[in-house]
């Protein structure tokens, strides 16, 4: 009996492994090349506020911050307030904030914009193809990108500090 339960444990173990392994796969396959000083992957997508198109190039001569999120992320939630207020700071300077949201539900996105609306686009990317097309693993995921549509910098989590003085040295 107790072998049983020994080999009951033991296999118990190895598929916990075997599971993990399987599942964390993705997070060490290799990233697209998206790398700094290269040009932004361009888009297309729905303002999901509007309705309306927009697109990377409609941007072109500005600053301009992508912010992948999630309403469920916590450190994402603190990094949408300091771009909400770092664009409001900046944008008559050329700053332009374009959050994407990976959020599987359109109601969960409404919800969380109806009770803190931004003053920037939102996209809604529940597939995830601009978050691959950009080589995103992890949310919050920032991306600079200066006025010539080239990646500056690639943030993953919140670096207030570091991503103002990039904005700022930019937009000079």
């Amino acid at each position: 009996m107790k072998m049983q339960d020994c080999s009951m444990r033991f296999f118990g173990v190895v598929l916990a492994f075997a599971l993990a392994i399987t599942f964390t796969m993705p997070l060490f396959a290799e990233e697209p090349d998206v790398t700094t000083s290269k040009a932004a992957p361009e888009f297309t997508m729905k303002n999901f506020k509007t309705g309306k198109p927009i697109s990377l190039s409609d941007y072109k001569g500005k600053v301009v911050i992508i912010d992948f999120w999630a309403t469920w992320c916590v450190p994402c939630r603190k990094a949408i307030k300091f771009y909400e207020k770092l664009y409001r700071e900046k944008y008559k300077e050329g700053l332009m904030v374009i959050a994407v949201s990976i959020d599987q539900r359109d109601s969960k996105l409404e919800n969380y914009l109806d009770k803190r609306p931004l003053s920037y686009p939102v996209i809604h990317d529940p597939d995830k193809e601009l978050m691959k097309k950009y080589g995103v693993f992890k949310v919050p995921t920032t991306f600079i990108i200066d006025k010539d549509g080239k990646i500056q910098n690639k943030y993953v989590g919140i670096m207030e500090e570091v991503v103002q003085k990039k904005v700022e040295e930019l937009l000079k």
